[in-house]
């Protein structure tokens, strides 16, 4: 059984793997073998997943934060509100939180609300990764 969403979304799933002590978190509807797929929406009913993961994170000193966002379709305002929100809290800890690979659709969101004046917005992850050793 696949468990939905009241919008038909299934809620998220979560991994994460660390590259040079940069934490990569990617966001999907399903999980299998450490990696995750299938589009979903950041909405009010699924980000709470994604944002007690962060706390956690965060409370064993994680500070250098990628989101690979490439299976989201939409992030709705409470979901870039706690997106906003971390990346506040880490950069005052001396970290910083990036986002990877936004589909076209969610690029244009970004750019119509100037995200990428806040946020460093890569698509390529080596660089990335790479963008923390600056």
């Amino acid at each position: 059984m696949v468990n939905k969403n009241k919008k038909g979304y299934q809620n998220i799933k979560l991994t994460s793997s660390t590259v040079d002590g940069v934490l990569i978190i990617a966001i999907g509807a399903q999980c299998e073998k450490e990696s995750v797929f299938g589009n979903t929406e950041l909405d009010t009913e699924n980000v709470a997943l994604f944002e007690t993961y962060m706390h956690k994170q965060i409370a064993h000193s994680h500070i250098k934060f990628i989101v690979d966002l490439t299976n989201i379709t939409n992030i709705y305002s409470y979901g870039m509100s706690i997106f906003f929100n971390f990346f506040k809290n880490i950069q005052l800890r001396g970290g910083d939180f990036k986002l990877f690979n936004p589909s076209p659709t969610l690029m244009q969101t970004f750019d119509a609300l100037h995200v990428s004046t806040i946020f460093e917005i890569h698509t390529n992850l080596e660089k990335a990764i790479a963008s923390f050793k600056k």
